[in-house]
């Protein structure tokens, strides 16, 4: 089962059922990935960092119910001041994605998904970033 660290926006694409601006809609994407995880195709990691973020656009008791289906095929990665100051160096433009790789390394993570790719791709790491559609 591969790994795959879970950005924040996955989450929300699922939650809020959003379309890209070209109208694709990525919520089913990202739904099938949590149910791949249920039936045992990916280990999914997120981070205390995730779910900060997603505090921020979702209620608490959506977050979870969400996590609570998947419980037994997840795991949490905290992350600490240290970790942000690596974040810090390693993108000064976009710190918020560059903590995800940050987690996601420390993790072990395979595989980094994420809607936004761009900016991802801007920061260095040897682990690769996919959106949720190319893993399902």
């Amino acid at each position: 089962m591969p790994k795959l660290y879970i950005d924040t926006n996955v989450i929300i694409d699922m939650i809020e059922n959003r379309n890209n601006l070209q109208g694709e809609n990525l919520g089913i994407h990202a739904s099938k990935l949590f149910s791949d995880a249920i039936n045992c195709k990916h280990h999914l990691i997120f981070s205390d960092w995730m779910l900060y973020k997603l505090k921020k656009h979702v209620i608490p008791q959506e977050i979870v119910m969400l996590f609570k289906f998947a419980e037994s095929k997840t795991e949490k990665v905290s992350f600490d001041s240290k970790d942000q100051d690596k974040a810090k160096l390693l993108s000064k433009d976009h710190p918020d994605d560059a903590l995800h790789v940050v987690l996601a390394e420390k993790s072990n993570a395979e595989i980094i998904t994420t809607s936004n790719t761009k900016h991802f791709n801007q920061i260095q790491t040897h682990i690769p970033i996919k959106k949720p559609k190319q893993l399902i």
